[in-house]
């Protein structure tokens, strides 16, 4: 199994502003729902693939989205 490069900082901080650091399947943000707050006061939010490589999905922003874990 190859392991694949993680989305670079730049690009994932960008999704974040683009969502307003807001899950986009359920709405949550971290400011609203503090449970999503992390114990080092991160959000539990992660960077999702809308179409995932498997499937000929790229890392381009516009293939990318912010969920909550």
């Amino acid at each position: 199994m190859t392991k694949r490069k993680a989305i670079p900082a730049k690009i994932r901080l960008k999704v974040l502003q683009r969502d307003n650091f807001t899950c986009q399947s359920c709405g949550k943000s971290p400011a609203l729902y503090p449970e999503l707050l992390g114990i080092d006061a991160f959000p539990k939010l992660e960077i999702d693939h809308f179409d995932p490589h498997s499937k000929g999905g790229s890392d381009e922003i516009d293939n990318l989205q912010t969920l909550c874990i």
